[in-house]
């Protein structure tokens, strides 16, 4: 039987699941199994089977649920009828298992979400009638909105359950795994060099962002082949501004996680397994290989701003000025992407690296002890 306490504490673990139950089915799951499905059918109308086949061969299952026209079996649904129905220890034990359980597959669907997107920048790169490249741009782009969805309003919240289950666990009379000053002296010192890595990546993101805009290098002198080279390398700026925005989130979580961990609020087995399976470090390898295929429209730029300082200087019309300047803001802004993400990655993998070490370090330290 649960006492009041435990049934207050349990209610209010149930009613914030269900809540991110209810947004990940009506948000996320009705509007994904529409994909890859849209995407296919604009390959079919301009007549391009063979890449409508194998779109449909590759995409990979990012629906949060094994299956993909049945709501009753998406994952975190699931959690919360375990979650409603704890009613002693052992009940717990389950749902803290499934718990985590739901946090791998949630972070699996992630990493599916974006090689699908992979995929559709990669049939981006075809050539298209005007009319079916609209169709997939936009359909790139609610793709790009879902992925934010799954990841800032669904995969974050649950993560951030752990302070109540920490709160049920505590209730019965569970301890908590927790580290020695040495180890946590370590685990700051690594908090304190993300944030800084963090303004990093932000700086990254805001710039794709700005980049990406449909209304730059537009109208003016510019010639149609720079304004087809960015129109082609558009979506990829929008896909690294997505990665960037991802990692900078990843890096606000496990910051909150050494922060719990230090303080005692959350158990630091837990928190290492977390680490060491969430593939944090697929994310940014995923934006280094997405920045190389910035090269086309930086080449573009190049042939641009020799062709009009050519007819600038021929024809002494000195009005060209403004988009020879935009041209070389443009291009330094791309510079700037490529060389930051290359310094964030190095240090990014640095400290996940030092981190996991530690933890790894805690835990045969825990083993000889005979704690665990």
């Amino acid at each position: 039987m649960l006492t009041e306490q435990q049934e207050g504490i349990i209610y209010e673990l149930s009613k914030e699941v269900k809540e991110i139950a209810n947004l990940s089915n009506d948000d996320y799951f009705y509007k994904m199994i529409l994909y890859p499905d849209e995407i296919i059918g604009a390959l079919h109308d301009e007549g391009k089977e063979q890449l409508a086949e194998e779109l449909k061969a590759s995409w990979k299952n990012a629906l949060i649920s094994p299956e993909k026209y049945n709501q009753e079996t998406n994952y975190i649904r699931r959690l919360w009828h375990t979650v409603s129905f704890i009613r002693d220890n052992r009940d717990f034990a389950v749902m803290r298992a499934e718990y985590s359980d739901v946090i791998d597959k949630l972070y699996l669907a992630r990493l599916n979400f974006n090689e699908n997107i992979e995929k559709v920048n990669e049939i981006l790169k075809h050539d298209h009638k005007a009319e079916a490249r609209k169709r997939i741009l936009d359909s790139l782009q609610r793709l790009l909105d879902l992925y934010a969805l799954l990841n800032g309003s669904i995969i974050t919240p649950m993560i951030g359950l752990e302070s109540k289950l920490i709160e049920v666990q505590q209730s019965f009379g569970y301890s908590i795994s927790t580290l020695s000053k040495e180890h946590i002296s370590v685990m700051e010192s690594v908090s304190e060099s993300l944030l800084n890595l963090w303004v990093e990546v932000v700086a990254v993101y805001n710039i794709a962002n700005s980049l990406s805009s449909e209304n730059l290098l537009q109208g003016g002198n510019y010639s149609k082949s720079i304004q087809t080279a960015h129109s082609n390398v558009s979506p990829i700026l929008q896909t690294i501004a997505q990665k960037s925005l991802t990692i900078s989130k990843d890096i606000e979580t496990i910051r909150t996680g050494i922060d719990r961990v230090a303080n005692g609020e959350t158990d630091f087995l837990y928190f290492s397994g977390k680490l060491i399976k969430s593939g944090y470090e697929n994310m940014m390898f995923s934006l280094k290989d997405s920045t190389n295929e910035l090269e086309p429209l930086a080449l573009a730029i190049k042939n641009e701003l020799r062709r009009l300082e050519g007819e600038q200087e021929e024809s002494g019309d000195y009005r060209i000025e403004k988009e020879i300047e935009e041209l070389t803001t443009v291009n330094n802004l791309l510079k700037k992407i490529t060389e930051k993400t290359e310094e964030n990655a190095y240090a990014y993998l640095n400290k996940l690296e030092i981190l996991k070490n530690e933890m790894v370090l805690a835990g045969k330290e825990w083993l000889e002890q005979g704690k665990v």
